[in-house]
Parts: C-alpha cells; sequence; structure tokens
C-alpha cells in the first residue's frame, strides 16, 4: 500500500524537476575586430545527468500567468514558444546552449522581451537530435500577391536599347520644295544710358 502511494509522488517529482531545467545566466562574446563574430552563450541548468548530449536541439518558452481583473483571479499559465536552441557544450550538470532558431512574432503571442532571458524554461521533451527543418517565413497577404515573377519582370519597352538614327525621307520627284525665307530683325537695344548717348552723338 505504500509503495503504491509512494510512486505517483515520485512520477509527480521527476515531472516538477524536468520543468524546472532552465537559462540561470547570458553571456555575449566580445569581438575584438570589426569582421569578428559575436555569439551569445545561455547556460543552463542542466547537464549530461538530465538527459542532454552536445548538438541536441531543444525548444525554449517562457511561461506566463495570466491574470483576469475582471474576476480578481488567475486565469492560467501560458507556455510560450521563445526560440530553439543548439547545445554547444555539455557537463555534469550544466550545458551550454546558442540560438538555433528564434520563434517569429506571428507564430506566439507578444511579449516584453522578444529574445530569449534568465529564468526562460527548457522543453525537455522536445529534446532531439535531429536539426529541425528551418521554413521561410509568409509575409503578409498583400506582399505575397506581389512577390510573383511577373511583378518583379522587367517589361519589354522598358528595356534600354541603343539610340537608332533617324534619316528624313528624301523629298519626291514632283514635290515642291518651299523656298527659304529671309527676315530682317533689329539689332537688339541696349538699356545703357551711356550707350544710348553716343549712339545719337
Amino acid at each position: 500500500m505504500f509503495l503504491k502511494s509512494l510512486i505517483p509522488l515520485l512520477l509527480i517529482s521527476q515531472v516538477s524537476m524536468a520543468s524546472d531545467y532552465s537559462i540561470f545566466e547570458v553571456r555575449k562574446s566580445l569581438p575584438m575586430e570589426n569582421n569578428e563574430v559575436s555569439y551569445k552563450d545561455y547556460y543552463i541548468n542542466a547537464g549530461n545527468e538530465s538527459g542532454l548530449k552536445k548538438g541536441m536541439y531543444l525548444n525554449v518558452f517562457r511561461s506566463s500567468t495570466m491574470l483576469d481583473p475582471a474576476k480578481n483571479i488567475a486565469q492560467g499559465s501560458l507556455k510560450i514558444p521563445i526560440a530553439k536552441l543548439q547545445i554547444i557544450q555539455v557537463d555534469k550538470n550544466i550545458a551550454v546552449g546558442r540560438i538555433f532558431t528564434q520563434t517569429s512574432n506571428d507564430e506566439r503571442p507578444s511579449v516584453e522581451f522578444e529574445g530569449v532571458m534568465i529564468g526562460d524554461k527548457l522543453d525537455m521533451e522536445s529534446a532531439s537530435m535531429e536539426a529541425p527543418i528551418v521554413r521561410s517565413k509568409r509575409k503578409t497577404a498583400s506582399v505575397e500577391e506581389d512577390y510573383t515573377p511577373q511583378a518583379f519582370a522587367v517589361p519589354a519597352k522598358a528595356v534600354a536599347t541603343p539610340p537608332t538614327e533617324v534619316k528624313a525621307a528624301p523629298p519626291a520627284k514632283n514635290a515642291s520644295v518651299p523656298e527659304m525665307v529671309k527676315v530682317a530683325v533689329p539689332p537688339p537695344q541696349s538699356s545703357n544710358p551711356e550707350t544710348k548717348k553716343n549712339e545719337n552723338i
């Protein structure tokens, strides 16, 4: 009888321990040169003993308690996906991960801080050695409609062509060609008063 009551308690304690694995520290490398890449490392309070292995992928989520102000009660807790980490280093009780993919805004509820932060929890059930398939994110409907090969194709008229020489057609044999008419144009008059005096003299 005692053993039967002990087994559910052990199972509950294991589940609660598994949900307690979280990020406890974040460190960022300091690049010394302009072309050097900066990395963010996320330290996890779980290691080999918890089943983590180097190269493993697992989800990170944030537990957010939602309060109902009208009834003044806690409505429940949301499990919000934040990112997927890849484990790069594992020790006995500690592991280090880096972000493999970030959950986009259209795939989760809005959060105050979008990146992985201290206190975010690990979903140990999602741990896998297989690299997840990264799918390209869909844009809004209006952008998707415009993103077609026809929308970006250059019209035939818009293609720049080298200029061609246009030659006038020779006049017909019997056609009369109008003669040039000369028109007398008076010289421009100066607005300077001194030049006007000199002209009058």
